[in-house]
């Protein structure tokens, strides 16, 4: 998983949203995550193998040894791309449709056991398929209370079960096909600075002995106060934009 962080006039980096590493130069995210207007002077940067971002390296005892992962990777980011038929509206029945960016990075990144790309699903153009009742997690660096700011230090994550549109539409009755819903228990959702990152389920492949992670859904549109009360969040529907990011990476490397 990624994090993302801005500057802005030379000031110092901070984190805004998550995102989800599918290339070796590509990151995933939120089109509400970064700057609409091409003349922004806001710089944005991808942290890659983080954890604890108060630590580094991130270290753990274990046998009564410190183990420790390598250094976090920050990698500038040279390029983005929002879909070109996002909407951007935070109002009442918002919809915030097609939200979904790209980001290149300016170098290619070398995969490690803590740095790894997540797969991306197949193409699926069947508007009623949702996941549903599959339990997918979340992860992210987002606030852990409304009123706080500045976000987790750590990564934290929860487990969330995807509904089928019917359900979703009985939250939000204008809902798209190339959105979906998922929620969980009280206390377990996403807040200001989870945007972006990923909605993620495994499946198991070389004969069911490894397990892989692939994306379903990225975090676009919650509560306005951060979602503990275990009403569904929804997601952008990574499954029907697959052509799209498909095509925009092979236009574009």
């Amino acid at each position: 998983m990624a994090l993302l962080r801005k500057s802005k006039d030379g000031e110092q980096y901070t984190h805004v949203c998550g995102g989800s590493l599918i290339h070796e130069r590509w990151v995933l995210t939120a089109a509400h995550c970064v700057p609409i207007r091409e003349d922004s002077q806001t710089l944005l940067q991808v942290r890659l193998g983080e954890w604890n971002t108060t630590n580094s390296p991130d270290c753990q005892w274990s046998g009564g040894e410190e183990i420790c992962a390598p250094p976090h990777i920050d990698m500038n980011v040279d390029r983005i791309i929002m879909h070109e038929e996002y909407v951007k509206e935070f109002a009442p029945n918002a919809k915030l449709l097609n939200d979904i960016a790209l980001l290149r990075l300016q170098q290619p990144v070398n995969f490690s056991e803590f740095v790894q790309p997540i797969c991306l699903p197949s193409s699926n153009d069947d508007d009623e398929y949702t996941y549903a009742d599959y339990a997918m997690d979340i992860a992210g660096w987002g606030n852990t209370e409304h009123t706080s700011f500045g976000g987790s230090p750590i990564k934290l994550r929860a487990v969330l079960n995807a509904l089928s549109m019917a359900n979703c539409r009985k939250n939000y009755p204008h809902i798209m096909s190339s959105q979906l819903c998922a929620g969980g228990e009280t206390m377990a959702g996403t807040c200001h600075g989870d945007s972006g990152g990923p909605l993620m389920y495994q499946l198991a492949y070389d004969d069911k002995e490894n397990r892989a992670y692939y994306i379903a859904g990225i975090v676009s549109l919650g509560l306005a106060f951060c979602n503990y009360s275990g009403q569904p969040m929804i997601f952008t529907r990574v499954e029907q934009y697959v052509p799209w990011i498909m095509g925009t990476i092979s236009a574009n490397m």
